[in-house]
Formats: structure tokens, sequence, C-alpha cells
């Protein structure tokens, strides 16, 4: 390859998945916060227009989409795939790993889910400093694009709800400690720093892995095969209020408790 953009082969068909880049997910997400903190139990208000307008849910739409693509290029052609994004760090660790989730029953344990992560976006070069500010002032380079994969991770354990060995927690969990600085396992932008820096600091997979909380645990996981495809459309999307409510009290609670009082 010769760097970002895109190429093109002899005997090859080159289809865009049409995923936005990391401005449009940085700007996505900062929308995402509004419409949230916007939020009141005192107004009209516009919390289902602020949230299509934010764009947060077409980008993982789009995401799930392309991973159908591939999805439906090895499992039903029988063809390879290559997945390039500009750079090969971002949309490409979402796409690959959401296939690899849909595809490999492996992967949809604890585990294997901590095994993706190492594989797709650590080991891969995925920019933990850069793209999550880590320790420093965000940059144009800012984007939270593990957490929105995160995110992509919990609407599947929402679609199929007895197929992961996994919980939401273990998401929120994860998307708590990749900010932390913490663990050498998120720090750095390629795999060459976090090697540096892995001797003198703590593994998060071998923490976690050393005594999973009961929380972490999916009481209804049934393991199966079965080959996974997401629903793309936004009306089987539903806002994460768990991670999008994690600094606030959701106005639905605040109303519980005027109607309950002291």
């Amino acid at each position: 390859c010769n760097g970002g953009g895109f190429e093109n082969y002899d005997g090859c068909r080159l289809v865009f998945g049409n995923i936005d880049n990391v401005h449009g997910v940085r700007d996505a997400w900062k929308k995402m916060g509004q419409a949230v903190s916007g939020l009141s139990n005192d107004e009209v208000g516009s919390w289902f227009k602020d949230v299509a307008n934010s764009g947060w849910y077409d980008i993982m739409g789009a995401i799930f989409q392309c991973a159908n693509m591939v999805i439906h290029e090895i499992d039903v052609l029988k063809c390879n795939v290559l997945i390039h994004c500009s750079d090969g760090w971002d949309r490409t660790a979402q796409v690959s790993s959401v296939a690899m989730l849909c595809m490999d029953p492996h992967y949809r344990t604890l585990r294997g889910l901590l095994l993706l992560i190492q594989k797709e976006f650590c080991s891969f070069g995925h920019r933990f400093r850069t793209r999550l500010a880590n320790g420093e002032k965000p940059t144009s380079e800012y984007s939270p694009i593990f957490l929105q994969w995160l995110e992509c991770v919990h609407q599947m354990t929402q679609q199929f709800p007895t197929a992961f060995e996994f919980t939401s927690s273990l998401l929120l969990h994860l998307g708590r400690e990749v900010l932390t600085n913490r663990w050498g396992t998120f720090l750095g932008d390629c795999e060459q720093e976090r090697s540096k820096v892995r001797p003198e600091t703590l593994s998060f997979w071998s923490t976690l892995l050393a005594g999973p909380s009961a929380e972490f645990l999916n009481s209804r996981y049934v393991a199966t095969t079965e080959t996974l495809r997401p629903s793309p459309s936004q009306v089987n999307l539903k806002v994460w209020e768990e991670y999008w409510f994690r600094f606030r009290i959701h106005p639905r609670d605040e109303l519980t408790e005027r109607i309950v009082g002291p």
C-alpha cells in the first residue's frame, strides 16, 4: 500500500463504506453530548431531533452496514476481503472487529472480546493517546473512535441479548478505564510505543481476567456458532443511556423522584 487514501487492483471490486472520518465522529459525539445536556422535564425540547441531527447513530449504522457487506462476501460468497480506511487504524478496526464479533463466537466471550481489542486496536496501532487526548490537551485529531466502537458492541448486545457472554457493564468499564492512563494497554499511539512502557505498567487484560466482576457476565448467555447480522437501521439502534447519562440524572428518573417525593 502507498499510505493514506485508497487503491484499486485488477480483479478486485472496490466498495466504499461511506463511514464518516475522525472529524465527523468527533463532531457527532459533541452534538450527542449537547443533546443530553439540553434535556429538561420543564420544556418541550427537541430530544429526538437533536439525537438525529447529531449524526452519531448515522455513523454507527454505516459501520454495521459495512460490516454486513464484509460478512456477506466472506460467509456467503466465500470471497476474500481487504478492509482499509485512509490510515488503517480507525474505521478499519471498527468494521473488522464488528465483522469478527458477528462471525466468530469466540470473540463474543469475555476473554475473546479482550483478545479482539488487543488484536484489532492495540496491536494494529490505534492512536489511543491522540484520539482520546489521554493526559494531553485535545488536538484537531481528537476523536472517540474506540468509544463509538464500544457503543456498536453495546447495540449488538441489545439486538442479540443471549449471544454475548459479557454485558454492557463491561463495555462501560472499558470506556472508563481507557481514559484513566492507569494501564499500559492503552498508552501511546502505536504498538511500538506501548511495548516500551509495557514492562513498567499494568496490563488491563491481566487485571480484569484475574477476577471478572459478576456484573460483567451475562446470565442469559447461550453459546452459538450462528453468524450474526446486526441491523443498521436506526429504528433498531437505541440510545445507550448508561453511557450518555452517566454524569447526570436522566429526566425520566428525575420525574419519578418528583412524583415519589422524599
